[in-house]
């Protein structure tokens, strides 16, 4: 009677820890499923923020590449000035020499005018000095009356009328050539001045079409550079929205495998502990990769920037492993990354990500399922990287872009 009394307790005892199990792990999936639930809201969330910035960043792109158009249409109007004026500056060029040459001629003129007056000078000075030594004036009654015969005195009264109207005539000389002399003087000094005014006037014409132009150009030249910004901050975004999308099926997979693993217990598999890193009694991820860790994680010392990761440096070609079991939520080429893979894990009802950048090259893709240590790559240098080396960053639930919240350190979970 005791023994069957006692085999009736058990039974109730062993059906009560069984009811209270079943209902402590579907407390435990209830409270995972709705952790779950939430990080989709999380990600659905960052999608939604990070499309804002896709459309902003678009909509600048936008107005940048209509400002250039207005810009390149002003330096299209500037050229076609730019042309006219070269096209005037040309004009006023053979103008300038032209009326050098002009001045040239005006030059010789004015020195064959210089001449005549030289030599009219000379003849009057001559004759003054022939009147002084006379006494001053011509004796014209002695000219006369010195006459040998009628026809002699004839030919003495048309010498002296001949002497007067050439000293007349001269004296009438004499005096346009220095008018003449005085204008075309005048005339050289106005051509030289005007010249002088329109050569100034090319010289800063032609500085402030110089200045527009390199302004137009500058200007041109900042929208441009601030294109290829907006074009990679485009680019970037669309990045982090298909890493987002990615990761939205990638956690439900991963998910659905863990509770697949919890309904079928099984012993913990060891961690493999690669050479070369003391043990961490709280790891609940491998070593990606062999090889001494050259940058932490954390804000560097020296440019104060934030390692959102670990940088391990095995030689080129070394395997990279999976961290831990999971789905790959992307596996791609990524600018900066390079050739990257992305893993979503459930760990002891947690969701985690890793990334493994930087890989020479990889071997699996997008919603692939792979267990912890299986070859997902090699070590390689592609993307923004100085040498081969594995950049690894492990988040605290979905992958987030710059300035990656979530991260926390590798060296937290690896043994």
């Amino acid at each position: 009677m005791k023994a069957r009394l006692s085999r009736m307790v058990w039974a109730l005892g062993l059906t009560v820890t069984m009811i209270t199990a079943t209902v402590s792990a579907g407390t435990a999936y209830a409270s995972t499923g709705d952790n779950l639930k939430q990080k989709i809201n999380n990600i659905e969330k960052k999608q939604q923020e990070n499309q804002n910035k896709i459309n902003k960043a678009k909509n600048d792109l936008a107005e940048n590449r209509s400002q250039q158009q207005d810009i390149e249409s002003m330096l299209s109007t500037l050229k076609k000035e730019i042309a006219a004026k070269t096209a005037e500056m040309e004009k006023k060029q053979k103008d300038i020499a032209a009326t050098k040459n002009q001045i040239d001629a005006l030059k010789k003129s004015i020195a064959k005018i210089q001449q005549r007056i030289a030599e009219r000078d000379a003849l009057l000075k001559e004759r003054v000095r022939s009147m002084y030594i006379n006494g001053g004036t011509i004796d014209y009654l002695q000219v006369l009356l010195g006459s040998k015969n009628f026809g002699d005195f004839v030919t003495r009264v048309l010498a002296l009328n001949v002497i007067a109207e050439q000293d007349k005539k001269m004296l009438e000389q004499q005096k346009a050539d220095k008018a003449k002399l005085e204008s075309q003087k005048a005339e050289v000094q106005k051509t030289l001045t005007k010249l002088n005014k329109d050569f100034e006037q090319l010289k800063a014409m032609q500085s402030a079409l110089a200045e527009k132009k390199a302004k137009q150009q500058s200007l041109l030249a900042q929208l441009k550079e601030k294109e290829g910004e907006l074009e990679g901050l485009v680019m970037s975004q669309q990045e982090v929205a298909e890493n987002l999308a990615a990761q939205k099926a990638a956690a439900q997979k991963a998910y659905e495998l863990w509770k697949q693993q919890q309904a079928k217990p099984k012993p913990k598999p060891p961690i493999e502990q690669y050479s070369g890193h003391s043990g961490n009694s709280n790891a609940i991820m491998q070593w990606p990769t062999s090889g001494t860790v050259t940058s932490g994680y954390g804000y560097r010392s020296y440019d104060n920037s934030f390692h959102p990761g670990i940088d391990i440096a095995p030689p080129a070609g070394t395997p990279v492993v999976a961290a831990a079991s999971g789905v790959v939520s992307r596996a791609y080429r990524s600018g900066s990354y390079g050739n990257c893979v992305m893993i979503s894990h459930y760990i002891n009802g947690q969701l985690y990500t890793t990334v493994y950048a930087h890989m020479e090259v990889y071997y699996v893709g997008a919603g692939q399922t792979v267990q912890a240590g299986q070859m997902i790559g090699r070590v390689g240098s592609t993307g923004e990287s100085s040498g081969p080396h594995l950049h690894f960053e492990v988040y605290r639930g979905e992958w987030k872009g710059p300035p990656h919240p979530g991260t926390i350190n590798p060296l937290s979970v690896l043994p």
